[in-house]
């Protein structure tokens, strides 16, 4: 209760503050992945251009992965939503870093 009411006074206060669940995260993820999974069986590659015409959030999701994979990799205190099971995920696709 005590978390709900901070919550509350920071809305009041005036701070915008979007609580995704981790859930939603994964399946938002999970979907991206599987249009990946799509674009490799069309194209042969996971090769996604940044500004994919076809589909410009896959392009940038995408784009994004690779950003992710080299602050997981790096000595970086920034925290990545990478994980080392994704990245497995789509280097057995092929996915080039």
């Amino acid at each position: 209760l005590e978390e709900i009411e901070k919550l509350t006074l920071k809305h009041v206060m005036g701070y915008k503050r979007h609580l995704t669940p981790v859930s939603v995260l994964q399946n938002k993820w999970n979907q991206m992945f599987a249009k990946l999974v799509l674009f490799k069986g069309q194209h042969g590659h996971c090769l996604v251009p940044n500004r994919y015409e076809d589909d410009p959030a896959l392009g940038a999701w995408v784009s994004t992965q690779r950003r992710q994979y080299k602050i997981l990799l790096s000595v970086s205190s920034e925290s990545t939503p990478m994980t080392v099971e994704r990245a497995s995920r789509l280097e057995s696709l092929g996915f080039v870093w």
